[in-house]
């Protein structure tokens, strides 16, 4: 979700691999399935997202600069399929339709967005909470020098606080608890290309990728699945040896061409699978009758995956400005 640079394609491979958990999670949701694997796999889904967009942070100089290229990458895109798809259709197709979508209705539904899962558009909620994220990093930054260990102070600080607040308060307004939260995966991204991580990563022999993934897979596998109660520890500790493991799960593939395209176009993915799912429900609920939840799930995910062959053209072509190929702001 960074700037429009020379490719990694493990890298690209990695967000494939993520966005396609988040679309399978969605999916699973039309059906209500639960899995035993459901915290390993979430405990490292989002924090990946943001360790990535800390690798590929960039100050730009100032400010000014700063703030117009996340608008234009992270901010136009969620306004846009915010006012499209959780204010204008629903409000359209309630009040002309009679169609019930269970969420905020009327005007309410302009400021919706700052009371999370109140609106039918859910997983977009990311990039809001990116931008935030994004601009805070930005001023903690340049308030207190970019080596300075009290960077990493504040963004510790930062972490502990807003998994406090998110387990003491119901609500979590614009997602800025898990924006807090979420401060050390961005910052330890952040640190992994200030020290060539990408670089030791790319250099590992295939034998040492295999050893080291497992060194990661482990903890976060038991942490994750057989320890009954989530801590701060647990949480931290599995979201960046989840991270890491599915780093070197991509270093050793390096490029599936599926999950590699859907990678390097995971915005796309982020902002529009969820309305294709709500689409699709019915078609969920027939196949159920046929095969089992697990089938179903599994040949949904795989059949929306497919599609983005033919929607992300669409989307490159006619909506490039709402969906961070191109500014819509001059930068």
């Amino acid at each position: 979700m960074g700037d429009h640079q020379k490719r990694i394609p493990f890298i690209d491979l990695a967000k494939g691999i993520c966005i396609t958990l988040v679309v399978f999670y969605h999916s699973k949701g039309v059906l209500h399935c639960n899995y035993l694997m459901d915290s390993f796999l979430m405990s490292f889904r989002l924090p990946l997202y943001f360790f990535l967009s800390g690798l590929f942070f960039k100050d730009y100089g100032n400010f000014r600069t700063f703030f117009i290229k996340k608008t234009n990458r992270l901010l136009i895109p969620f306004f846009f399929f915010y006012l499209c798809f959780s204010v204008l259709i629903p409000n359209v197709m309630h009040y002309c339709l009679g169609m019930n979508f269970e969420t905020v209705l009327g005007l309410p539904s302009l400021w919706a967005f700052i009371w999370p899962g109140q609106y039918p558009n859910i997983p977009i909620w990311f990039l809001l909470c990116l931008f935030l994220m994004n601009i805070y990093f930005w001023i903690v930054r340049k308030m207190v020098k970019e080596s300075s260990i009290f960077l990493l102070i504040i963004c510790i600080i930062s972490g502990i606080t807003g998994y406090w607040l998110i387990n003491h308060y119901e609500s979590d307004y614009c997602n800025l608890f898990k924006a807090l939260q979420s401060i050390p995966f961005f910052y330890f991204g952040y640190l992994f290309a200030h020290y060539e991580g990408l670089s030791v990563l790319q250099s590992l022999s295939k034998k040492r990728s295999i050893v080291c993934l497992f060194i990661f897979l482990i903890p976060t596998f038991i942490l994750s699945v057989f320890i009954p109660w989530p801590t701060i520890i647990t949480f931290y500790i599995c979201g960046i040896s989840g991270t890491l493991f599915i780093l070197l799960l991509a270093v050793l593939f390096q490029y599936l061409p599926l999950f590699s395209y859907i990678g390097h176009y995971s915005i796309i993915v982020l902002l529009t699978h969820g309305i294709f799912i709500r689409i699709l429900t019915p078609l969920y609920q027939y196949l159920n009758q046929s095969i089992s939840a697990t089938s179903t799930i599994v040949v949904m995910t795989l059949l929306l995956l497919l599609s983005y062959y033919i929607i992300i053209p669409l989307m490159c072509r006619y909506f490039p400005y709402v969906t961070a190929q191109r500014p819509l702001i001059k930068e």
